[in-house]
């Protein structure tokens, strides 16, 4: 994930990125119009998951990187995605 991205526009959308793929099609906050870019990897990483703390962490992780896509500080939507990539590779160690 981009999180150096200097265009707000760009790290939302990275952003959206990282939640439509763990959320999945029809979870809470997929954005179709975003794109999918794990469309072909499963119906998300939340659901596909049936390990209960894993899938509390990902839902997580998902709720923070919706904040990022809400926030119009860059700064902080950078910080957002940085840490949505770290905790995403966190989670999948």
């Amino acid at each position: 994930m981009e999180t150096t991205q200097a265009d707000i526009a760009m790290v939302h959308k990275h952003l959206q990125h990282a939640v439509n793929c763990l959320v999945g099609p029809g979870g809470a906050g997929f954005d179709e119009a975003a794109g999918n870019p794990c469309g072909k990897a499963g119906p998300g990483a939340i659901p596909d998951t049936t390990d209960a703390a894993k899938k509390a962490k990902l839902t997580t992780i998902a709720a923070s990187a919706k904040a990022g896509v809400g926030n119009s500080d860059l700064a902080a939507a950078q910080k957002a995605a940085k840490d949505t990539a770290d905790a995403i590779a966190a989670a999948a160690k």
